[in-house]
C-alpha cells in the first residue's frame, strides 16, 4: 500500500488526570417463564439465548425466534420479535440485545419447540455504584474518534485472565450489533454487549475488536493487553483523551506490522479475522429497519483503511482464507453473512457493502493535495455594519475543510470547527471604534494548508438610532447529576440592538416536555432556568425561548445569536452529565 490512514490525530498535552467513573453494570439472569419477570432494577437492555437445536433458518420469518415486551409505570409495551446476535456463540442461539427503555418488568414468549435451557440476561448499565474504570487527562474533553475500554468503562473482572492469541490479519468483518438505533448512551450499549459475550455467551470477552457509535467513534473491543507475571498486572491500551491514538487497539502492540487479537465475532473464522460492528441494527424491514448513520459508515471506511493499510490488505481483493479449521474465498472486506447464514450486518449496511470496499480503496490512493478556496459570504464588502454582526464564510477543499477562523484587523474574533451548519461566527462590533475595518476569514484544510480572503466594512455604532429592539445573545446550557435523576440549566443573555445589557426583561421559555418557564434579566443581562428531575435515560433536554418582554424595548426575534455558537440563539440542547 502507498500510504496508510491514522484513526486518531489529535494529541493532548499531559496534565493532572482524573479518574473515569461509571455506573457498575447491573445484570439478572433467569431461566424463561411464562410470566412477568421483575429484575429489581430498570432495564436498559435485555438478551434472551438458547442451547440452540437448529431450529429454524437465520432469514425466517422474526417471529419465529419468540419475542419480549416490557413493562414501565405498569403499562405493557407492544411484543418485541427477536433478532439473533449479530456474533451468536457455537451451538448458542442469542438475540441481540433489546432496548428496554427503564421497564420495571419484562416478558417472553414463543421460544421455539426445542429450544434447549432458554434464557434471559437483563442489564442496567446507568444506576449502578460508580465505579474507576481509567483515568482521563483533568479539565480536558474527550477526543471525539476514539474511545479507550477504560473510557467507556470496561469492568476487566469479567473477562478472561488469560492472554489473547495473536495472529496475521487475513481479513476484515462488518457487523451490526442488532442493538437499538438512535442510542443515547453507546458507552453503556457497548458495556452491556460486553457482560452479554462475556458472561452469557461464554466468550472470555466482548466479541468484536471494534465498535463505532453513531456519533463515528471507535470503540476499542476485545482486550489486547498482556498478562504479567502477577495475574493483576495488566497492560492497557493507552485512553485517547490523553494521547492514545487507537493504534493499540486489537493489536500485539503499536508496531506497523503487530499482530491482531483474535476476536469472537463470526464463529469458525475468527484467526487473522478483524471484526468491526457498527452499533444498531440495519434491515430494510420489520421492527429492526434502519440506516447506519453517515459519520458512522464514515468513521467505519477511515478504520478499514488504516487496517488496510497497516496489514496490506486489498480493499477491493479476494482473499482465501484459511485457518486450522476452515477456509473460504471471501471479499477482503466482507459482512458477517458472507461466511455463516445470518442477517448480519443487515441488508441496508451489507448492500452498501461494495461502496464502501471502493471508498477504502480511495482513501489510500495519494492525492495532490490543493491548498483550501474561502471567500466572506457577508457581510459584504463595502458594506456598514453596526452592534453584533454575523460574519460568514465560504470554504472548500479537494478533500476536506478543517476550520475557519476569523479575526478583524488582524485580531481573532472566533473559531468555527464544524462546517456541518456553514462556517460563520458572530463579532461584538461595539467593541471597535467606528469607520473601516478589515474582516478576514482563514480556512485550513485537513492536511494544514491555509488559504486566506477579506473584505471591508464600515463600523457605524455612534450612528445607529438609540436602543428600540433587544434579542437574545447568547444561550449556554450545563448539566449536573442528582442521583438517579440530572438538572438541565440554560443561561440566557438579552442585549439591546446597540449591544448593551438588558435588564429587567422576562425570558419566558419551554423545555421539550412542553412544561413552561420564565426567567428576569439581572444588570448583567442574564438570568437562568432549570429543568430538574430529568430521569437517566433521557439523554438530552431542549430549551426553546418563547418569548422575551421588557416595557421599554420591543423583541426581535430574528435577531437572535449566539456568540459561542453551541445554539442559534433560540433553542439549545443540554446533555445529560
Amino acid at each position: 500500500m502507498t500510504a496508510a490512514v491514522t484513526l486518531v490525530l489529535v494529541m493532548l498535552p499531559t496534565v493532572a488526570v482524573q479518574a473515569v467513573r461509571v455506573p457498575e453494570t447491573l445484570s439478572h439472569r433467569a431461566p424463561v417463564t411464562a410470566g412477568p419477570v421483575t429484575p429489581g432494577f430498570p432495564i436498559d437492555h435485555l438478551g434472551v439465548l438458547w442451547d440452540d437445536p437448529g431450529h429454524a433458518p437465520d432469514h425466517a420469518d422474526h417471529s419465529s425466534h419468540g419475542a419480549v415486551r416490557f413493562r414501565l409505570d405498569g403499562v405493557w409495551g407492544e411484543w418485541i420479535p427477536l433478532i439473533k446476535d449479530g456474533a451468536p456463540g457455537e451451538g448458542l442461539w442469542a438475540s441481540g440485545l433489546v432496548a428496554g427503555g427503564g421497564a420495571e418488568a419484562f416478558q417472553v414468549r414463543g421460544i421455539p419447540p426445542g429450544a434447549g435451557s432458554p434464557r434471559t440476561a437483563a442489564f442496567n448499565t446507568s444506576d449502578g455504584p460508580l465505579r474507576t474504570s481509567g483515568i482521563r487527562v483533568g479539565g480536558a474533553a474527550a477526543i471525539d474518534n476514539c474511545v479507550s475500554r477504560a473510557e467507556w468503562g470496561a469492568d476487566e473482572s469479567l473477562r478472561s485472565r488469560e492472554a489473547p492469541d495473536f495472529f496475521d490479519a487475513q481479513v476484515m468483518t462488518v457487523h451490526h450489533t442488532a442493538t437499538s438505533n438512535d442510542d443515547p448512551d453507546p458507552e453503556g450499549t457497548v458495556r452491556a454487549i460486553y457482560a452479554y459475550h462475556s458472561v452469557d455467551n461464554g466468550w472470555r470477552d466482548i466479541g468484536y475488536n471494534y465498535l463505532i457509535g453513531e456519533d463515528g467513534r471507535v470503540f476499542e473491543g476485545r482486550w489486547s493487553g498482556q498478562l504479567g507475571a502477577n495475574p493483576e498486572d495488566d497492560t492497557y491500551s493507552q485512553a485517547c483523551n490523553a494521547g492514545g491514538n487507537g493504534a493499540d487497539f486489537a493489536h500485539e502492540s503499536t508496531d506497523p506490522d503487530a499482530q491482531v487479537a483474535r476476536g469472537a465475532h463470526v464463529g469458525g473464522f475468527n484467526t487473522g479475522n478483524i471484526g468491526v460492528a457498527l452499533l444498531g441494527s440495519f434491515n430494510t424491514d420489520g421492527p429492526y429497519q434502519g440506516d447506519p448513520t453517515t459519520p458512522a459508515v464514515s468513521a467505519a471506511e477511515q478504520l478499514l483503511a488504516e487496517l488496510a493499510a497497516r496489514h496490506d490488505i486489498d480493499p477491493l481483493g479476494t482473499v482465501d482464507y484459511v485457518n486450522d479449521v476452515n477456509s473460504l474465498s471471501v471479499d477482503a472486506i466482507a459482512g458477517h453473512r458472507d461466511y455463516l447464514a445470518t442477517e448480519c450486518p443487515g441488508d441496508v449496511l451489507y448492500a452498501m457493502l461494495p461502496a464502501i470496499r471502493e471508498n477504502v480503496a480511495a482513501l489510500l490512493v495519494p492525492v495532490d493535495d490543493a491548498p483550501p478556496q474561502v471567500s466572506v459570504a457577508s457581510p459584504a464588502d463595502g458594506a456598514t455594519v453596526h452592534g453584533t454582526v454575523a460574519v460568514t464564510a465560504s470554504a472548500t477543499d479537494d478533500v476536506a475543510v478543517e476550520r475557519v477562523a476569523f479575526s478583524v484587523d488582524g485580531l481573532p474574533i472566533g473559531v468555527d470547527d464544524d462546517g456541518s451548519d456553514g462556517w460563520s461566527v458572530s463579532w461584538e462590533s461595539m467593541s471597535t471604534t467606528d469607520g473601516a475595518h478589515t474582516i478576514t476569514a482563514t480556512a485550513t484544510d485537513t492536511a494544514g494548508q491555509s488559504a486566506d480572503a477579506a473584505v471591508i466594512v464600515t463600523v457605524a455604532n455612534q450612528t445607529t438610532p438609540g436602543p428600540s429592539t433587544m434579542h437574545v445573545a447568547d444561550l449556554d446550557g450545563v448539566s449536573t447529576s442528582q442521583g438517579r435523576t440530572w438538572t438541565a440549566a440554560v443561561t440566557a443573555s438579552v442585549r439591546e440592538n446597540t449591544g448593551s445589557p438588558v435588564a429587567g426583561a422576562t425570558v419566558n421559555g419551554m423545555w421539550n416536555d412542553d412544561s413552561t418557564t420564565s426567567c428576569r434579566t439581572d444588570t448583567s443581562g442574564t438570568c437562568s432556568a432549570e429543568l430538574a428531575g430529568i430521569r437517566k435515560r433521557t439523554g438530552v433536554a431542549q430549551f426553546t425561548v418563547v418569548s422575551v418582554w421588557h416595557d421599554d424595548l420591543t423583541y426581535d426575534a430574528a435577531g437572535n445569536t449566539d456568540t459561542d455558537g453551541d445554539s442559534d440563539g433560540t433553542t439549545i440542547t443540554v446533555r445529560k452529565p
